[in-house]
């Protein structure tokens, strides 16, 4: 009974404002939006969008928008970021809960991101003609750099890579009072999961190469050792929800599968390299490279090629989609190896620094990949300007023939 008491006192205390807001919208418009901070990819990709579409007066309407946080929290220091940009207040929740009583509620919603925004939206475009909207304050940017200097003898001119795998550890631990999402809604070994163990080569090639190495996690599965003193297990040893934000901001090139964290890379325009891409439909059309998850036919003793992937629907799998496309196709993944992912790393590096130059082979390969996808349905809009790495065509001829 007393949770009803209590709706009940809520809508009468701020039904009169919401009725104003209706007032108001033919003069301004005021909506009330849900940060949904415990998926950390998808608030920051979002985010970072909501304020591309309102720069450059797209997809966004012009509106007063008010935003609270939900738990489980994600990284809190991630939400005060946020909260120097947006505007968010505790009271804009119960706001959003009366506002959906009354009709009209729609139009005073503020969605940070939708499907729908995300396939009309030129991302290429929003990406590289703004700049990024969200900053670490100077005080915190010193204050990481003097924990890194202290922990590493890193200084602020030091170039370094961060690199991390998925693991599903860290969603059961994030969502464990089952608030969110429930333990059904948590696989125990998602086809997005990979070894971290397959990057440990590229991280110690890069840290020859002159890079620091940040193994980064907030829950992960295993501590790591390193041969080369460059690298470190940073997700166990001085990690911080800040320092996650630093590093992923700052770095030269984030390495990683398509873990949550490595949005925030994208979100401050930072370099990518994708290993293990499991599915093709969440292509980052604005940039970086990336090598796939290959399918391996277990009937026919070889691999799928990319037109059999996408003929087959493996290319728009959602991760709960997985195990009845594997019954009905009678496949298995494969995870890419240490020397792929190798490869892949020194190739990011090789083209930031302009030491790679494609082949007219590799180009050709490239376009060949390309002409597979002409009328796939990508979740974001835009042309495409990330590449599937030359070192993986290379080696994998048959994948796209």
């Amino acid at each position: 009974m007393i949770p009803i008491i209590k709706k009940f006192v809520v809508g009468i205390t701020f039904l009169p404002f919401i009725l104003f807001v209706r007032i108001l919208r033919p003069f301004v418009l005021i909506r009330f939006g849900n940060l949904r901070n415990h998926t950390i990819g998808t608030l920051a990709l979002h985010a970072e969008t909501y304020l591309m579409d309102k720069e450059m007066h797209v997809i966004q309407p012009k509106s007063i928008d008010m935003f609270f946080h939900t738990k489980p929290y994600a990284n809190v220091a991630f939400n005060k970021m946020l909260e120097r940009k947006l505007n968010i207040y505790s009271v804009a929740e119960l706001l959003y809960a009366v506002n959906s009583k009354v009709p009209g509620s729609k139009k005073h919603v503020a969605h940070l991101g939708t499907g729908e925004f995300d396939k009309i939206r030129n991302h290429h475009k929003a990406y590289t003609s703004t700049k990024p909207h969200f900053s670490l304050t100077p005080e915190e940017i010193k204050l990481c750099e003097k924990i890194l200097f202290d922990e590493t003898g890193m200084q602020p001119d030091d170039k370094f890579i961060c690199f991390c795998s998925r693991t599903s550890n860290y969603l059961r631990k994030l969502h464990e009072s089952g608030e969110i999402r429930s333990e059904s809604d948590l696989l125990n070994d998602s086809p997005r999961d990979s070894s971290i163990y397959n990057y440990v080569d590229a991280a110690e090639a890069l840290a020859d190469r002159g890079y620091y190495a940040f193994r980064m996690g907030a829950v992960v599965d295993e501590s790591m050792r390193f041969k080369n003193g460059k690298v470190f297990d940073y997700a166990n040893t001085f990690r911080s929800e800040l320092l996650d934000i630093y590093l992923s901001s700052k770095c030269t090139f984030f390495l990683s599968d398509t873990t949550g964290i490595h949005c925030i890379p994208f979100m401050f325009r930072r370099p990518v390299a994708n290993a293990n891409m499991f599915t093709y439909h969440v292509t980052n059309v604005w940039g970086g490279i990336f090598i796939p998850k290959m399918y391996w036919l277990i009937n026919e003793n070889r691999y799928m090629t990319i037109s059999e992937v996408i003929s087959s629907g493996g290319a728009s799998l959602g991760s709960s989609d997985w195990d009845d496309y594997a019954k009905d196709m009678n496949v298995i993944y494969k995870e890419n190896s240490s020397d792929e992912i190798l490869d892949l790393g020194i190739e990011m590096d090789k083209r930031l620094s302009g030491e790679w130059f494609d082949a007219p082979e590799d180009i050709e390969r490239q376009e060949i990949f390309w002409s597979h996808f002409e009328g796939f349905d990508f979740s974001f809009g835009g042309p495409i300007k990330s590449k599937i790495a030359s070192s993986f065509l290379r080696k994998h001829g048959n994948y796209i023939n």
